[in-house]
């Protein structure tokens, strides 16, 4: 491709190569299919690669000798967007297949269609625009802003069906006409679940994970906490056989020892002792996306003491039973006494909790929980004590759907609270911004007529974040009314 010809693109240009040259495959990928696929993650390099959906995507179309799936990351900064595999501007590829996992993701969706003056709406855009698709984890549960803007949305799990209609393209004389084939297709086969579970297509050192190779052992969730969309959304809870992880491990050890486990409950994973052992024996450094702490083993916490981590994490979610009862999340204080001590026993002193505040009857008394939880993580021994405390966001799909998330007043009061009474006792606390976690509540909320007026609105306004929040402030006023 001709190279940059200013400075902002050769900006661009250089900062994509990076990335690129940074990047280590483990598989070989074909791009040289006919149909130019752009498979788009809305969020930046980091967070993209650090994303086992995207990884397997890029896989998956690729497989298809018809198919040429490049891919691209967002950042705000970008006016060329260059694709990580041959640096070609996004504006040659007439298919944009929008990888969404994020709630506030979808505001760079925005941004990026702003750029190219791409029409927000399905309905107002023309057939010179190119072919919107979404997928990933935000669409699996109903979303009316992802049904404006995509011309298709593609729910659940890739299956090799869609990827023929995507094959077809070449034979149809519009994109209209792709779009009714993959509405019908949606339409006689539902939401696919798929058995066929993800692992890193390559390694890079500019991730989260830093040159960690990550393998999806388990998919969907046995659990069902009522603020979680996994365990009501994703489909039963499947899993691959031990074998197939150790294969795996195996066939990266020359290029990395490091591995990392993903589910969303890694300790219901039923074999995973036999995972651990084999890692202790042969020298894999093993870490994990998620631990339930009613089902913390020693076993667990020896594996992650040998990877040199120091510290490990725990999910409470409520500083009270009456508050994890509300959740239905299983757990007792006994079972988080338990877990605290053995981490002690095996010589752990720094611990990560999570916490979530601003649910149902909540009280003072269960804010005081969460500071009582703290502080005995600081009786037991624990040098470093980190809470991260979130604000309760009512998702769709869920048993909490119907609830009204707590107004800016209440959680800001709420919030100030718990940071004085933690910072008393010398416990540090992290807290997501109120701000945005409202904004990740109204994009999940808004019915059909709201998400197309918000889009109207969007079209010709810059700050689109004080735009939603305005629209919460209007509803809670109305709703107080």
């Amino acid at each position: 491709m001709r190279r940059p010809r200013n400075v902002d693109s050769w900006y661009e240009y250089e900062k994509v190569k990076s990335f690129s040259d940074s990047e280590v495959f483990l598989k070989n990928i074909d791009i040289s299919g006919q149909i130019k696929v752009a498979l788009i993650y809305p969020n930046d390099y980091k967070v993209a690669s650090s994303s086992l959906s995207f990884h397997k995507v890029f896989e998956k179309l690729n497989e298809s000798k018809k198919i040429s799936c490049e891919r691209f990351f967002f950042d705000k900064k970008f006016k060329k967007n260059y694709s990580i595999d041959s640096l070609t501007p996004l504006d040659q590829f007439n298919i944009w297949s929008f990888s969404v996992n994020f709630e506030l993701d979808l505001l760079n969706v925005i941004s990026l269609l702003k750029t190219y003056k791409i029409p927000l709406g399905k309905r107002n855009r023309k057939s010179y625009h190119p072919l919107i698709l979404f997928g990933g984890a935000l669409t699996y549960f109903s979303n009316s802003i992802t049904d404006q803007i995509a011309d298709f949305v593609y729910h659940g799990d890739l299956s090799d069906e869609f990827v023929k209609i995507i094959e077809d393209l070449n034979k149809k004389r519009s994109k209209d006409e792709l779009i009714v084939d993959l509405k019908d297709f949606f339409r006689s086969k539902g939401i696919n679940y798929s058995c066929s579970l993800s692992s890193s297509v390559y390694l890079t050192d500019k991730t989260i994970f830093n040159n960690r190779f990550l393998i999806e052992i388990s998919r969907g969730c046995v659990r069902k906490c009522k603020f979680c969309t996994v365990g009501f959304n994703f489909g039963k809870f499947r899993f691959i056989r031990p074998e197939l992880i150790i294969d795996k491990m195996n066939s990266v050890k020359e290029y990395t020892r490091k591995i990392g486990l993903i589910s969303a409950t890694v300790t219901d994973y039923p074999y995973l002792d036999r995972i651990i052992d084999y890692a202790l024996d042969n020298d894999f450094d093993l870490s994990f996306s998620s631990l339930r702490l009613d089902s913390l083993t020693k076993n667990i916490l020896k594996i992650l003491k040998k990877s040199d981590q120091n510290q490990f994490t725990i999910a409470p979610e409520g500083g009270s039973q009456k508050i994890r009862n509300i959740y239905s999340k299983g757990i007792s204080h006994e079972q988080i006494l338990r877990a605290l001590n053995m981490g002690r026993e095996l010589n752990f002193d720094s611990i990560k909790l999570y916490f979530i505040y601003g649910s149902p009857e909540e009280e003072k008394t269960d804010l005081d929980g969460i500071v009582d939880i703290g502080n005995i993580c600081l009786n037991l021994g624990y040098k470093k004590v980190i809470l991260s405390i979130n604000p309760l966001i009512p998702k769709p799909d869920t048993p909490f759907e119907n609830y009204e998330m707590e107004d800016v007043k209440a959680l800001r009061n709420k919030e100030r609270y718990l940071k004085n009474e933690l910072k008393r006792i010398g416990v540090k606390a992290s807290f997501e911004s109120i701000k945005s976690s409202i904004i990740q509540y109204i994009l999940t909320s808004m019915k059909d007529k709201q998400a197309e007026k918000f889009l109207e609105t969007a079209e010709n306004v810059e700050n689109i974040s004080g735009n939603l929040l305005e629209i919460f402030k209007n509803n809670s006023e109305k709703g107080a009314g």
